[in-house]
């Protein structure tokens, strides 16, 4: 199982950091596809790339300092507006009314802590104190994604900012340094593709899946792991008989609203799926509550099914769930009528972030999931395909 393992760890090792970040359509995310679709090929599968079209939503913020060197990196919160705007920065706690009343707003960037108070909320009471524009700082060091929600009635810009970039601002602020904030938000038709790997007669009895794409970095827990796996899968299946029953894919675009499955059981009849098996985030296993080891799906006999064999290897992997908003591609084979469930490692401190590197993951916490995986995969052809 160890060199199975490290042999799955060179794959995610080649998609993070050979190739990098993999946002959907662009080169790097094709450069991925390739990859993974050789080593379907090298395996004896019949591989085809299906391509499908996305509205990219395009979304970049920063704060820029008067002679201060590069901006400041940010994320226009969800429904907010396109915009730019120049003024003194000045800090008012979480935003309150009587905070906003106790500095000069007019015409100023208001700098805001995270907390207390919605994000439409404390944009609402900048902009009735007369602020040209909104930064929120996170909480915590990493990046803040956010919305205002719909029908907020906000019409000055409004960003979003790492929690590392608190102290650094609030000290400008202090001086009411001259800070300018950009925000567009857009989109763009893109292509994206799964990597589909067929056996010789081309029927699929049960799906394995896993995104490929990754954003804000390189992606190596999410999903350069579940890739890898997927790919080692495919080799163990085709080893030990079980290829002539099951398809693979490699989806795309995942990551911006899981358009590689979507796309893939719009074009294709599943309803008469065995099971499909998806695996996102694989190679970090988490330590913190509600985040750990998990199997997650829209079919609980199934989720249970993974934890009772995983048990009885001597893994704890019960059965749970994803944070409120928060799904992967096994829903969309879930709406189709198939039982499916994520594997998941949990461990998602990184995720969405340049910190999600192959530094982060251990070829460890892989190896369980290929060992729990394995015998999952050959339980389930035995109990519904055979």
């Amino acid at each position: 199982m160890r060199a199975r393992a490290e042999r799955t760890f060179e794959h995610l090792r080649v998609l993070a950091v050979e190739i990098g970040e993999r946002v959907a359509g662009t080169e790097e995310e094709r450069t991925a596809a390739a990859y993974v679709a050789s080593q379907f090929e090298a395996a004896g599968y019949a591989v085809t790339l299906e391509e499908f079209e996305v509205e990219f939503r395009i979304t970049e913020g920063s704060v820029s300092i008067e002679g201060e060197g590069a901006p400041v990196p940010g994320f226009p919160l969800g429904e907010s507006l396109s915009g730019e705007a120049t003024g003194p920065l000045v800090f008012a706690g979480l935003g309150e009314p009587d905070e906003l009343a106790d500095v000069d707003a007019e015409g100023a960037i208001v700098l805001l802590d995270r907390g207390v108070l919605t994000f439409a909320d404390k944009a609402r009471n900048a902009e009735r104190a007369g602020a040209a524009g909104v930064v929120v700082v996170n909480r915590n060091p990493g990046d803040l994604y956010g919305t205002l929600g719909p029908d907020h009635g906000v019409s000055i810009p409004v960003i979003g900012v790492a929690g590392r970039y608190g102290q650094p601002l609030r000290t400008l602020a202090e001086d009411r340094a001259e800070v300018t904030i950009r925000s567009v938000v857009g989109s763009e038709p893109r292509t994206s593709q799964n990597v589909v790997a067929r056996p010789e007669d081309g029927e699929c009895r049960a799906y394995l899946g896993a995104h490929y794409d990754s954003i804000n970095g390189p992606g190596a827990n999410d999903n350069a792991s579940g890739t890898a796996l997927l790919i080692e899968l495919a080799g163990v299946s085709r080893a030990e008989g079980l290829a002539d029953a099951l398809c693979f894919i490699a989806f795309g675009a995942e990551e911006i609203g899981l358009f590689g499955s979507r796309a893939f059981v719009r074009a294709h009849d599943v309803s008469g799926a065995a099971f499909m098996l998806n695996f996102d985030m694989v190679a970090r296993i988490g330590e913190q509550t509600g985040d750990g080891p998990r199997f997650i799906g829209g079919d609980e006999a199934l989720a249970d099914l993974g934890a009772a064999v995983a048990a009885d290897l001597g893994y704890d992997i019960p059965r749970g769930a994803f944070p409120r908003n928060a799904s992967s591609d096994h829903a969309s084979f879930s709406e189709a009528g198939v039982p499916a469930v994520t594997v998941h490692s949990g461990g998602a401190e990184f995720i969405h972030t340049p910190q999600d590197t192959i530094d982060t993951v251990s070829v460890e916490d892989l190896a369980v999931f290929l060992d729990v995986s394995i015998a999952l995969l050959r339980r389930l052809v035995d109990e519904r395909i055979r």
